[in-house]
């Protein structure tokens, strides 16, 4: 299996569960990840408890078991990062990193895979892969159809700025049922990878599909069944 797929599945996978500007509720739900080279079917979930918040997601086939797990506390509508792990086995693959936040001294770290020490203190909040679909979906929410947000470089250290752009609205199915999809794209200075969101507005503003374009390769992540919501 190419090393860039898994790039690509840790990008993509992190999405599935609803926010608005006031309130944000848990959930369960199936997603499926397709590329020309390998496929995989995993469960993400959105989970609270005393420590704060959780976002995980657990998928397998006959290759790898995949383990992605995002920590953070949510304050005045924005995200607060914490830790952000990832654990794939077999072990050989070696792509195990576990990245830990330290807002108070405006540091982030890595060990594993990638080790690194980053400071953070020019960005106003820096998120993980995973959290910073938290974001996308409340801008979209709150109207917002141009916004920016600092995500970490997993491999470098310190963060990378996206923008995002609401392009178009177009039909689209899931269920046996349409609705109206808000599509957001993603786009870097100097880069040519461009990623597509497809929001459901009705469902409480879900990922139906995300496309992943980079010269000429498409990655796909679709939903395939939402298992609860709320």
């Amino acid at each position: 299996m190419k090393i860039m797929t898994y790039k690509k599945i840790c990008m993509l996978f992190f999405i599935c569960f609803y926010i608005n500007s006031n309130e944000i509720s848990f959930y369960s739900a199936k997603y499926s990840f397709q590329s020309d080279d390998f496929s995989v079917t995993g469960v993400r979930e959105f989970l609270s408890d005393e420590n704060g918040h959780k976002l995980k997601f657990n998928a397998s086939n006959f290759i790898a078991t995949l383990s992605f797990s995002s920590k953070f506390d949510l304050k005045n509508e924005e995200v607060i990062s914490k830790s952000y792990d990832i654990n794939i086995k077999p072990k050989f693959l070696d792509r195990d990193q576990s990245v830990t936040f330290n807002n108070e001294l405006e540091t982030i770290s890595s060990v594993g895979r990638n080790i690194w020490t980053s400071n953070i203190e020019n960005s106003i909040n820096v998120l993980d892969p995973l959290n910073a679909q938290i974001m996308i979906r409340s801008n979209i929410s709150k109207g917002m159809a141009s916004f920016e947000l600092d995500i970490i470089d997993m491999q470098k250290g310190g963060y990378e700025k996206y923008l995002f752009n609401l392009i178009n609205t177009e039909k689209c199915e899931y269920d046996g049922k349409e609705y109206q999809c808000l599509v957001v794209e993603r786009t870097k200075e100097d880069s040519k990878r461009v990623i597509n969101y497809f929001i459901i507005k009705e469902l409480g503003y879900i990922f139906l599909k995300i496309t992943d374009e980079e010269e000429g390769a498409i990655n796909k992540l679709e939903l395939k069944e939402l298992l609860s919501l709320g």
